[in-house]
């Protein structure tokens, strides 16, 4: 099975049309997490801040970029990670 991503697509619609393989060694499986869409509650969580300091951050201009979906802000599960670490280092 193929796993390149569908280059005219944007990646949240190529999200949706990825099939990884049932032996996991596809790498699509793990561009797929990577772009998992998590919600400030799962941020804060993740960065073991509460809810609120995370809409500070964002006032600020702090954290990673949002992704809105319809009213609901989110952020990609990657970029999360990445911020998280950067800023504990």
């Amino acid at each position: 099975m193929k796993c390149d991503m569908p280059r005219d697509r944007q990646p949240d619609q190529a999200f949706s049309l990825v099939l990884a393989s049932d032996e996991g060694d596809c790498a699509a499986r793990e561009w797929m997490r990577a772009n998992d869409l998590i919600s400030i509650q799962d941020f804060a969580a993740m960065a073991g801040v509460s809810v609120r300091q995370v809409r500070r951050w964002h006032a600020a201009g702090q954290g990673p970029e949002r992704v809105k979906r319809s009213r609901q802000k989110t952020y990609r599960r990657a970029h999360a990670e990445a911020w998280i670490e950067a800023r504990n280092k």
